[in-house]
């Protein structure tokens, strides 16, 4: 059924989330104390037991991993051994806020220099986007590094460039016609 590293996508019914969701709960029961500490924890306590065992919260490892139980799992518990040692307990109460980072983190996400889609491309891979580029760093990032390079990378920079240029004019000539 793959074609080009595309997987199928998963019909999602009631009846096999339901059971998705069952199997994840019996893989995180199964699995070894020292490995669920965080998540444990949070099960004990009732202000962050309805969180973390939310069926909000578990999709979104499901979904993930493909609804992949074993990857789902493992993948849930490390995020709460992470929200734990990054931001503290009270993170495995609710969602992780813009509140829940330093000034500095705030600034640094806030700067955009990368940016992870939600969404992978059609053969699974995550999209990564560098928007440290856009608008006048563009123009500024281009010319410091074209005038810093050797000539011959200078001109290829260059070339790639006008192509560039010129395949966004045909692709606006074509549209409007």
């Amino acid at each position: 059924d793959e074609i080009h590293g595309v997987a199928p996508i998963q019909e999602e019914t009631q009846d096999f989330v339901r059971a998705k969701l069952l199997e994840l709960q019996q893989v995180i029961f199964d699995t070894p104390l020292d490995r669920k500490r965080a998540y444990l924890e949070a099960w004990n306590d009732p202000e962050s037991r309805f969180y973390v065992t939310s069926f909000r919260f578990h999709i979104q490892f499901l979904r993930a991993e493909r609804f992949d139980v074993i990857l789902a799992a493992k993948r849930l518990l490390l995020c709460c051994e992470k929200r734990v040692q990054f931001f503290g307990r009270q993170t495995l109460r609710r969602p992780l806020c813009l509140s829940d980072l330093s000034a500095e983190e705030q600034r640094t996400l806030k700067g955009g220099a990368f940016q992870v889609l939600s969404e992978r491309d059609r053969s699974g891979r995550l999209v990564v986007i560098d928007t440290s580029l856009c608008g006048p760093k563009l123009y500024t990032s281009l010319f410091a590094y074209v005038s810093t390079s050797n000539l011959m990378v200078t001109a290829l920079v260059l070339v790639v460039v006008v192509v560039v240029i010129l395949t966004s004019i045909r692709v606006l000539c074509t549209s409007s016609s």
